[in-house]
């Protein structure tokens, strides 16, 4: 009897404990809820007798040695058919098949365990339910499938109900973009795609004619040199020079006495000097805004964009470089021989007028060399002896031609290729091009360096980059006296004809030309002058 009113006493103690913990699990009729059936179900599908509320407060399952419940726990257990007994906890089953199982099945919700009477596998799949643990394993993998299942069917969702919510927002935008903005789109586009195929067909049009803009007649050719400064020609003889914009009208007059003049030329800055005396004029496209007059004979001068000049002067055995300021004041003077630092070949004066290169041919023993010195007129050679910040021997070349084109960039032409310096505190080489052709004619600007190879007829053009990558490699057969560069086009000319190529290698034009040409150079685009026998024309192809 004590047994008997203990036991009432758990399981109401069991009734009252999971109401309070699982409210939910009795419906407000006081029905067991679907979810509390299914447990029960559970319970019987895995072959185990129902616990007690007893049995599930102490934690574990009362079962004698024999195998069979005593007779107390019998009349517990017939009292227990209550709802309250059936909805006690059931204990994890102890078994002795291992079975791996992931953190995430621990976490399973406890409707994902309410479903599991749901779940149809045939009538084969149910007798393996009934098996132990392999109907467990069934049973947590359907909970699994399911769940994923669940998931998947909610993310969709949300997923296109955000992406139709971006799409509408995206469609709103659209529609409240100006009317006018898909006309000036395919506006701009059309303006690209004309201006590409008007610079492609420029690019390989070739011109077959040319026509004579003006003519200027009974000019003192033969007497007199000429040159392109940036678009317009320079006329200069030993009494005095003379500067023409493109049209024909002379800009400005300079007179002056040299015996032998020549001109030095950076943008439109000229420097006339007289190779047989010392007399140095320094013009713009306003006039003469300069002179000086050099210690010794020059043998060669450069110029700056400000009009400072370097000069090569020679005294006998001894040779100078010197430097002049525009204003005539000597800014720098090195001596040199041909023991130290050896013999100038050549200079070259960077555009903003710091640096000074120097080509010198030498001897070491019997071994001829040739030694490049970098000097630096402004911060950088401050401390250094004769200015000089760099110097390159080589025993393999003779340089006989230096030139600056832009900055601190050094091209160093040799018979067999080139050089690239730089550097305005500390210059070092960074490029050397090998060419194997006899070079004939070099050219140069700001971005490009140019080399025309060959003798005869049979020539290759040649171009690269400042930094020595060759862009343009193209043949072509033309017997030409001498050449210009300017603007993107050389010309090419001998007596009664000339060519013109890009530096894509493409002819322009490949005509004969009426007259007796002296010297012919670019002046603008495809417009030319052309000194002849009796005068100037300047012509446009076309």
């Amino acid at each position: 009897m004590d047994d008997e009113i203990k036991t009432e006493e758990l399981n109401k103690q069991a009734e009252s404990s999971d109401q309070n913990k699982n409210p939910t699990m009795i419906a407000a009729d006081g029905r067991e809820s679907d979810a509390a059936h299914s447990e029960e179900t559970d319970h019987v599908s895995d072959g185990r007798q129902p616990v007690t509320a007893g049995e599930a407060i102490n934690g574990r399952e009362q079962i004698p040695a024999d195998g069979h419940a005593s007779d107390a726990e019998q009349q517990a257990g017939g009292q227990g058919q209550s709802a309250e007994t059936r909805r006690a906890p059931k204990p994890r089953p102890q078994t002795t098949q291992s079975a791996t199982v992931t953190d995430g099945d621990d976490d399973l919700a406890d409707d994902d365990l309410a479903d599991d009477d749901d779940l149809t596998f045939g009538d084969e799949q149910e007798n393996l339910r009934d098996t132990g643990w392999l109907s467990k394993i069934i049973r947590r993998a359907d909970r699994s499938e399911k769940k994923k299942k669940r998931k998947k069917d909610r993310e969709p969702l949300a997923v296109r109900l955000h992406t139709q919510e971006e799409n509408e927002a995206d469609k709103q935008r659209f529609l409240k973009l100006p009317a006018h903005l898909l006309s000036y789109l395919l506006i701009v586009g059309a303006v690209l795609l004309i201006v590409f195929l008007i610079s492609f067909i420029s690019g390989h049009w070739q011109y077959r004619n040319y026509h004579v803009i003006s003519s200027r007649t009974q000019e003192a050719t033969v007497s007199a040199s000429y040159a392109n400064v940036d678009g317009d020609i320079l006329r200069y003889s030993t009494d005095g020079a003379s500067l023409l914009d493109s049209s024909g009208e002379v800009l400005w007059d300079v007179s002056y006495n040299m015996s032998s003049p020549d001109i030095a030329l950076r943008g439109n800055t000229i420097a006339i000097y007289d190779t047989a005396g010392s007399s140095i004029v320094v013009c713009d496209r306003t006039g003469q805004i300069g002179s000086a007059n050099a210690s010794y004979p020059i043998k060669k001068a450069e110029v700056s964009s400000a009009g400072n000049v370097a000069a090569i002067e020679e005294d006998g055995a001894t040779t100078y470089i010197e430097y002049y300021a525009v204003s005539g004041t000597q800014i720098a003077e090195i001596k040199t021989s041909i023991d130290n630092p050896g013999y100038p070949l050549d200079l070259a004066l960077s555009e903003d007028g710091q640096l000074i290169s120097v080509s010198y041919l030498t001897y070491e023993g019997s071994t001829q060399k040739d030694v490049i010195d970098v000097y630096s007129f402004g911060a950088a050679g401050q401390d250094q002896m004769d200015n000089r910040i760099g110097e390159f021997s080589y025993t393999d070349r003779i340089i006989p031609d230096l030139v600056y084109l832009q900055g601190s960039t050094l091209a160093a032409f040799f018979d067999g290729g080139f050089l690239v310096l730089n550097g305005a505190n500390v210059p070092e080489e960074t490029r050397a091009v090998q060419i194997d052709d006899q070079i004939a004619s070099v050219f140069s600007d700001s971005a490009h360096i140019g080399v025309i190879t060959g003798t005869g007829s049979t020539h290759r053009l040649l171009v690269y980059t400042t930094e020595g990558r060759k862009i343009t490699d193209r043949t072509f057969e033309y017997a030409y006296k001498d050449m210009d560069y300017a603007a993107g086009e050389v010309t090419l000319y001998n007596d009664n004809n000339f060519c013109v190529y890009n530096l894509s290698g493409i002819c322009k034009f490949n005509g004969s030309y009426t007259g007796t040409i002296t010297d012919i150079f670019a002046i603008g685009r495809y417009r030319y002058g052309v000194v002849k026998d009796a005068g100037i024309d300047q012509i446009q192809l076309g």
